[in-house]
Formats: structure tokens, sequence, C-alpha cells
């Protein structure tokens, strides 16, 4: 492999990401439809508010001042917040990572592997938001039958089996 390969197929893979990202944010833009309208579907909006919003959100600029903020985001992996619960969507893809790796390599919670059913940490993550102790989710998640599966039926024989003990 020559030198001269290797910049070109690094220039080829370079305008090809190039392409996408400008075909992504085009198509945004091109589609029917005003995006603080759909965001804001169910409120009744005075256009002081609307211009407000398009402010907020960079709508009211040129597009190339759009596109160059839009990149410059893209590249230092901002993605901005969710419009469903206003946490960042970065923090969110994390999550949804280490969700992901728990069930492919095995559980791992509080830095002890859980030597039971896959979806398990789902479970101990579960009843943590409820207010539970992790310590005592995972000693009962242990004492649960093998052929228990699925992660709701789980929750719920942990529950009972708490609800016994208080």
């Amino acid at each position: 492999m020559g030198r001269g390969y290797l910049v070109r197929k690094l220039l080829h893979a370079l305008a090809t990401l190039f392409f996408v990202v400008a075909f992504n944010f085009v198509l945004f833009r091109v589609m029917p439809g005003d995006p603080i309208e759909l965001l804001t579907r169910s409120e009744k909006l005075t256009p002081d508010d609307v211009a407000e919003l398009q402010a907020e959100y960079g709508l009211d600029q040129p597009l190339h001042v759009q596109y160059t903020h839009w990149v410059k985001r893209l590249l230092t992996l901002d993605f901005g917040t969710s419009f469903v619960d206003g946490r960042p969507v970065t923090k969110k893809i994390a999550e949804r990572i280490v969700v992901e790796l728990k069930d492919k390599m095995g559980e791992l919670v509080g830095g002890r592997l859980i030597g039971s059913a896959p979806g398990d940490g789902d479970v101990v993550e579960a009843l943590r938001g409820l207010g539970y102790r992790e310590r005592e989710v995972v000693e009962l998640l242990k004492e649960l039958p093998k052929d228990l599966e699925g992660s709701e039926a789980r929750v719920k024989e942990v529950l009972k089996r708490l609800g016994k003990r208080r």
C-alpha cells in the first residue's frame, strides 16, 4: 500500500462525511413544516414567543451561519438537549451505551458481577430509582429462580419480596 493510496482513501472518507453532514442539514431545513410549530403543537404562542424560540434555537440566523454552528456542535459532540425531558442528548446516548454494554458483557453493578439473568442491571436501576438500596436488590436478585425470565417479572418478584421484608 502506497502513501498515495492512503491519502486518496482518507480524502474519499472526508468527502463522504462532508456530504452526509451537509445532506442531513439541508434535508431538515427543506422538509415541510416549521420546527417551532411542531415543537409547540399543543401551545398557542404569540408571535413574540415564536421569535424568542427561533432565536433560542438559532433559526433566525442565515443558513450558512446555522450550518457553521451545527457542524461545530457535531465536532464537539454537543447534540443539544432532549425536547422530551430537557437532558443533554449526549448524556442520554452515553447512558444507553452503558446499558447495552452491561447486557453484552455481563451485569456489573456497584463493581460486582450479578451472576444472574440478562437485564438484571436494568432491574437494579429501576428499583434504585424507586428508592430501594442497591445492595438489598442485588441480594434478592441472587435468590430468584433462574427460570424467572424478563426484567418485568423479575422486578415484580423483587418488589413482592421487598414488601414482605418491611
